[in-house]
């Protein structure tokens, strides 16, 4: 017999997946990463990084992503937008490594305002 979420339950669920929170964050992340994963690793190797290049992206998830972005060449700077704590502390304790080295960096933003400048 198939389980039927209550209202609440859907509503809970549609919280963790715009703005996860807490350990329940943490997991939703996990699983959105691994669900969307070949999908995400597609549209990385459409991009066709050179080296030097800046990457800007909004809602990176918990950046499960990001090493294998960083290895399509040399020099690649990663910036990341999201409006959950949960998710960019989660993001920059999986890319450490990167975050130290200032190749990758998390901003937490409201969803509207990006603390980013346009280079041209």
């Amino acid at each position: 017999m198939e389980h039927q979420h209550s209202e609440e339950d859907l509503k809970a669920i549609a919280k963790q997946l715009s703005d996860p929170e807490g350990e329940y964050g943490i997991k939703t992340g996990e699983s959105m990463n691994a669900s969307n994963i070949g999908m995400t690793n597609s549209a990385v190797d459409a991009l066709n990084l050179h080296g030097g290049e800046m990457i800007l992206e909004i809602g990176h998830g918990n950046g499960g992503h990001i090493a294998n972005l960083l290895r399509k060449a040399n020099g690649l700077k990663y910036f990341g937008a999201d409006i959950s704590e949960t998710i960019i502390a989660e993001a920059k304790r999986l890319n450490k490594e990167f975050v130290r080295s200032e190749t990758a960096n998390f901003h937490l933003t409201n969803g509207v305002d990006l603390p980013f400048e346009d280079k041209k």
